[in-house]
């Protein structure tokens, strides 16, 4: 006998807490309940958001020996400390919890908690390295990372002097990692391309201690001590000097499975010392520059065990030895960070008691909810809604709860007993409101779990009959059919509002009827819909058409009745039934054409108080003016010319187009029906533009609005603004005045036609005028570009003052002292007297001015110069001097500061010292 059953509803709410939301529920809580047994041998790290790199850093970690030290310094640390150092027992938490749990995956969120992370920061993928770097800073223990993972590297310069004087000085530094280059394609090669000899000569040359001359030198690095694991960084993101953009390598590189490598110093002996390496990860990034998915593979920590671990995210996969060989060619062009471990390096890894205890709660805990979740998972959650089910607001409904093993048959008789009815006159179907639910016929003694009753399907309709009455079946690939039915005896076709094929209210109808959502069979044809019509719904000889969508189509030809409904075209629309039809069936296909095109314009009243409307029906295939005509006719007060806007706001709706054709209500967008806005007066003629105004000195504000001809020049656009603004222009002629279309901030040339000034063929132009203290003529060949303006004085003449002068016009054809001059000229005023005037055409996101090819002769072509490209006009007051502050500027704005290897590279290119750029930097993070 069924029995309803019920988790209690503290369980319930444990269960939701623990996922952290509802989604224990769904697909999130399955996995996070999900046993190593059942889904992998070993335990994934679930993605929060976009935590791939932090997952993949965790697992080299947790294969790695750093685990084991990690442990021991657990259990030397004091109980203050312990609590203090937030990210060390976040850590060792996460690495016991990983080694000791049954689940299949586990958080990372207490982790990313104790960086300070918050949703939003978890929401942004960082760099692997990067993150690494930051974490060994963090750990606190700096012997600890020392002894594991530190290695000395050493910078030589060797030279001879003429003098005689033999110079060789070194320096050590102490690094985590070794960053290779990708394009040697192996490690040794990349290993020599690190290690490669620098020759410094002439300029570049040392200044001999000695005799103070400058010698050729050779510079070279080499490792002079190795740690037990050895961190290879591949630089697989470089920065792109041309685009000034971050790129990726995608060349190849073969990582072996171990590795020697010696310490470039030579032992008393004469021999270089080298020390072999077995390769325990490698860390992997797919995708662009910009962003990707990190994965990594590795080894299994066993003694003697020779499998491979790939972790990603949640899932882990296990891998042989040969599998990992094969593996490791296919991953040459995405390989990103690789680990070896020193081959006699051994470390015992022992959970510490404490975080075991820890752990044995946190499982039996977790167990707890497992069996919470299989009981949940196990029951069905059911809707029950009792009468007609039309969501008329009549009908009752009831929630009960049983195992999704019981069978239909059960559930219905536990229900009629509830009731005192008897099952042979009630049943069980799918409820839904908008149509009829599936039947399950025929297979009332399945599970309920079987016949897809669960969750969001967990809805049923308790339906009942008379002992005289049929229920009738409804299956899921069941054609669906809105059928409206017109007794042509009581209302003639003619009369009918096709509107209600669309809208079906029947109220009121008299001789219409609507019945919603007929089922048929899509296997039977159309003569036994039509016997259905007849038998079912009481129609005597039907006329049949189908709606679909804007077409009414016929589907009376005796060659359809033995069509099967499957493909005859129809699927869940409306079907139009004539009963007794006395016209023919053309004849009302050519009536609802006509009716398709009428579509319903409201406007309002001008003038009319309280925002009088009306409304007007018309062809959608007439013209504009035709609308016009037809809204003035029913304006029997409004004497005025009238024109149209879309909005009282909005753009005007021309009646004829640019070239003079009239235009169509579907041309002007006017297909459905909709609203416009009348105004008083004459409305956009041929090739004219509703133009609106807008000062820049006054916040960009509109000043005026009119309409212009397109065959007017700018510069009669310029003479009709100062002639209707001249006093608030306050400017003396129009040639000072300037024009910008304003979307686009196109400056518009003098003798430009109005009609080309705006790159989008608009019904309305937007101008921005802006006044000059000088008159500017801008003639259609010449080329306009941006200026930025640098003043060195000798009260600073190592930081200049930058002044964005606006814009300029060179002209085509004139030499770069007259540019110049001109713009001395114009901005003289705010330099010295005795200055030095330059030019040099700009790039994009340029730092170190000193770079640039600066110009003071020569003619204008030099610059090669065109359109929206920049210039940069320089003024010195007794000379430049300014070289090194450039420099300095360029340092403590570097973009290239996250990448060591492209910082080397552009220090060495813009001849900034090493110091300096490190000094910036401090300068800047302090």
């Amino acid at each position: 006998m069924l029995e309803p059953v019920n988790i209690d509803a503290e369980s319930l709410a444990r269960l939701k807490e623990a996922v952290g939301s509802s989604s224990a529920f769904g697909g999130g809580g399955l996995f996070y309940f999900k046993s190593k047994e059942e889904q992998q041998s070993h335990t994934g790290l679930s993605n929060e958001s976009m935590t791939c790199f932090l997952n993949s850093l965790m697992q080299n970690f947790y294969f790695s020996p750093l685990r084991a030290r990690l442990y021991t310094s657990w259990s030397t640390c004091s109980e203050e400390e312990k609590e203090r150092n937030l990210i060390l027992k976040s850590l060792v938490t996460l690495f016991a919890t990983m080694e000791l749990t049954k689940r299949a995956s586990v958080s990372t969120k207490a982790l990313t908690n104790s960086f300070g992370w918050d949703a939003s920061q978890r929401s942004n993928q960082s760099d692997i390295h990067e993150l690494q770097t930051v974490l060994f800073d963090s750990i606190n223990l700096p012997n600890l990372i020392t002894e594991l993972y530190e290695f000395k590297v050493q910078d030589n310069l060797d030279f001879t002097c003429p003098c005689g004087a033999i110079n060789k000085r070194s320096k050590t530094q102490t690094v985590t990692d070794l960053q290779l280059g990708i394009k040697p394609g192996n490690f040794e090669a990349s290993l020599k391309e690190w290690e490669s000899l620098e020759i410094m000569e002439g300029e570049n040359g040392v200044e001999c201690e000695k005799c103070k001359k400058k010698c050729d030198a050779k510079k070279y690095q080499c490792i002079s001590s190795l740690p037990p694991i050895l961190n290879l960084c591949l630089r697989r993101l470089e920065f792109d000097m041309t685009t000034l953009r971050r790129v990726r390598v995608s060349s190849s590189f073969s990582v072996p499975m171990e590795i020697s490598i010696g310490t470039g110093l030579s032992t008393e002996g004469g021999e270089e010392t080298k020390q072999k390496y077995d390769l325990t990860s490698v860390m992997v990034r797919s995708g662009t520059a910009n962003g990707g998915h990190y994965y990594s593979y590795n080894r299994s920590t066993v003694a003697g065990d020779s499998t491979w671990v790939k972790c990603n995210d949640s899932m882990t996969t296990t891998l042989s030895h040969e599998e990992m060989l094969s593996t490791l060619e296919s991953l040459g062009t995405t390989v990103y960070m690789v680990v070896f471990v020193k081959c006699s390096f051994d470390e015992v890894c022992e959970v510490p008691e404490d975080l075991k205890e820890t752990m044995e709660r946190e499982e039996k805990e977790w167990g707890e909810l497992r069996d919470i979740w299989n009981r949940k998972k196990e029951i069905v959650d059911l809707k029950i809604t009792y009468g007609n089910g039309n969501g008329n607001g009549g009908a009752e409904v009831e929630n009960i709860s049983v195992k999704n093993t019981e069978t239909l048959s059960d559930l219905l008789s536990y229900l009629c007993e509830k009731r005192n009815l008897e099952t042979s006159n009630c049943r069980l179907r799918r409820y839904n409101f908008s149509k009829p639910g599936e039947t399950f016929t025929g297979r009332e003694d399945t599970g309920l779990e079987k016949l897809n009753i669960n969750g969001s399907r967990s809805d049923l309709l308790f339906e009942t009959k008379t002992d005289d009455e049929v229920f009738e079946d409804f299956f899921v690939d069941d054609l669906l059919i809105n059928l409206l039915i017109v007794d042509c005896n009581v209302r003639k076709p003619a009369q009918l509002d096709f509107k209600l094929l669309t809208n079906p209210v029947i109220e009121g109808e008299e001789g219409v009827v609507y019945v919603q959502a007929q089922p048929f069979r899509k296997a039977s044809t159309f003569s036994t819909m039509v016997e259905t019509l007849k038998t079912k719904n009481g129609v005597g000889s039907p006329a049949i058409f189908y709606v679909d969508l804007e077409e009414l189509k016929d589907m009376n030809s005796p060659i359809l009745m033995d069509t099967p409904l499957s493909t005859s075209g129809l699927h869940l629309g409306s079907v139009l039934v004539y009963d007794n039809l006395p016209m023919k069936p053309s004849e009302v296909v050519k009536s609802y054409e006509s009716f398709k095109n009428i579509i319903t314009i409201k406007y309002n009243v001008p003038d009319s108080v309280g925002g009088e409307e009306k409304s007007v029906d018309i062809d959608k295939n007439l013209n504009i003016a035709d609308l016009i005509s037809s809204i003035s006719d029913g304006l029997m007060d409004v004497s005025e010319p009238i024109y149209l806007r879309r909005t009282s706001k909005g753009h005007q709706i021309r009646s004829t187009s640019l070239s003079g054709e009239p235009l169509t209500l579907k041309k002007a967008g006017l297909i459905r029906s909709g609203s416009v806005h009348v105004e008083k007066g004459a409305g956009l003629g041929v090739n004219e533009y509703e133009t609106v105004f807008y000062l820049r000195s006054k916040s960009n504000e509109a000043v005026l609005t009119c309409n212009i001809n397109g065959d007017m020049t700018v510069n009669d656009v310029r003479e009709l603004c100062f002639s209707k603004l001249g006093v608030e222009l306050n400017i003396p002629t129009a040639k000072h005045l300037r024009c910008h279309d304003k979307p686009s901030n196109k400056l518009l040339r003098s003798t430009s036609k109005f009609s080309s000034t705006s790159a989008k063929k608009a019904e309305s132009r937007q101008i921005l005028l802006t006044p000059l203290t000088f008159s500017e003529e801008i003639p259609e060949t010449s080329t306009v570009v941006s200026v930025k303006f640098l003043v060195y004085t000798l009260k600073s003449p190592k930081k200049p003052k930058v002044i964005n002068s606006g814009t300029i016009l060179p002209l085509p054809s004139s030499s770069i002292p007259s540019l110049l001059s001109t713009c001395s000229s114009r901005w003289g005023n705010k330099v010295p007297l005795n200055s030095t005037w330059s030019v040099a055409k700009s790039f994009k996101s340029i730092k170190d001015y000193s770079k640039l090819k600066w110009f003071t002769e020569g003619p204008i072509t030099d610059l090669s110069l065109k359109d929206s490209d920049t210039i940069i006009l320089r003024a010195v007051e007794n000379g430049e001097g300014t070289e090194e502050e450039e420099k300095e500027n360029f340092i403590k704005s570097s973009p290239w500061r996250g990448n060591v290897a492209i910082n080397r590279q552009v220090r060495k290119e813009r001849g900034i010292s090493i110091k300096k750029y490190e000094d910036g930097l401090r300068t800047e993070s302090a």
